[in-house]
């Protein structure tokens, strides 16, 4: 009787190392999105410690803080958008700059941006980010 308790406390325990060892996201304690460059389709984030910068095919911006996770890898952070255009800029002409959330969430291996400008009644997204992926941008002429 001693024997076929070990034997099941064994597969027991086999099993739940099984389990966790296979979950990432159980053994995966991470509260911010990694520092460095996300590439993908049409944007390219570069995450910093305490900033990141994006760029767009036509539009760039800064995201004001860490990107810091909540307890479901979601993340949401206020910055500036700011939209190009083609085509020469003036010297000293001001930026088109307006006040934006940027939002989405992390698997671990891929981030998913979306960027909200209030005033402008602008969504974008979504944009399938991986770190040190390749961007493809298109810029605007």
């Amino acid at each position: 009787m001693q024997r076929w308790w070990v034997v099941r406390a064994a597969a027991l325990a086999a099993s739940l190392a099984v389990t966790l060892g296979c979950s990432g996201s159980i053994l995966l304690d991470v509260t911010s999105v990694p520092a460095g460059t996300w590439g993908g389709d049409h944007a390219t984030l570069v995450v910093g410690a305490s900033a990141s910068t994006v760029q767009f095919d036509c539009a760039h911006g800064t995201l004001d803080s860490p990107i810091r996770l909540d307890r479901n890898a979601r993340f949401d952070v206020s910055g500036v958008f700011v939209r190009e255009h083609g085509g020469p800029i003036q010297v000293g002409a001001n930026e088109d700059r307006h006040t934006a959330r940027f939002f989405g969430s992390f698997d671990g291996g891929r981030l998913t941006l979306f960027i909200s400008v209030a005033d402008l009644d602008l969504q974008l997204g979504p944009f399938a980010l991986v770190m040190g992926g390749t961007s493809h941008l298109v810029r605007c002429l």
